[in-house]
């Protein structure tokens, strides 16, 4: 009676999960075959390449293909500029062999995924850039060591991250790294730096404890 599958009916229900069951099949196969989680393989495709698997032959009525591909286009674009953004800001106050300590690699707080992560492009720019990155996050640590392995490098311990790094860059808003001793905080860090990329901060309150702190469309302080 709790079953999710309830309204579809006893035979429809089995349908759906052997077909689902497939789909698993299917997924498990594709990530063999290209090597990558298959996530990671159908983030780095282009729109145009996403939309050749689908079909829109139930849904033309309110959704073509032109319009689909127009929508991923605008979302991939507005994505990338606003990750540029903070690779930017980094990349002009850093220089080679600086060390940045990444709080936050997970798409959003409470999971391991790090499907369309900003993290990721993040770290692949600044890694471009010369710069050493040590990265802590609650859950997805494994799923980045799968991708980066030992080209940057990882903490258990948000507070571990910080020691003799020269920035700090808050990259996902887990609840743990909301309320941080910005006393011990400072102390770790070579600079009081602080870039964050989710506005978890007050600014007020960094300015006065001596941080230089940049966000997202606010003013920074201690420049």
């Amino acid at each position: 009676d709790h079953s999710q599958l309830r309204w579809l009916g006893p035979e429809k229900g089995v349908v759906h999960m052997a077909v689902a069951a497939i789909f698993n099949c299917l997924w498990d196969l594709i990530a063999k075959k290209n090597k990558k989680p298959l996530w990671q393989f159908v983030v780095e495709s282009e729109p145009e390449t996403i939309l050749s698997w689908l079909t829109f032959k139930y849904i033309e009525d309110v959704l073509n293909p032109d319009q689909a591909l127009q929508i991923l286009k605008q979302s991939q674009s507005e994505k990338k500029n606003r990750i540029e953004k903070i690779a930017n800001k980094i990349i002009n106050n850093t220089k080679k062999n600086d060390v940045l300590t990444i709080l936050g690699l997970s798409f959003k707080p409470n999971t391991d995924d790090i499907r369309e992560a900003p993290s990721l492009y993040l770290i692949d720019a600044l890694l471009k850039h010369g710069v050493e990155i040590s990265v802590f996050d609650p859950e997805a640590i494994e799923n980045v060591k799968e991708i980066y392995g030992d080209k940057i490098s990882y903490v258990t311990d948000q507070y571990d991250a910080l020691t003799d790094a020269d920035f700090l860059l808050v990259v996902t808003e887990w609840g743990a790294f909301r309320n941080p001793d910005f006393d011990r905080v400072k102390s770790l860090l070579k600079e009081p730096v602080i870039f964050d990329g989710r506005n978890i901060y007050s600014v007020d309150q960094l300015s006065e404890l001596g941080f230089y702190y940049n966000s997202i469309g606010r003013r920074v302080v201690g420049a």
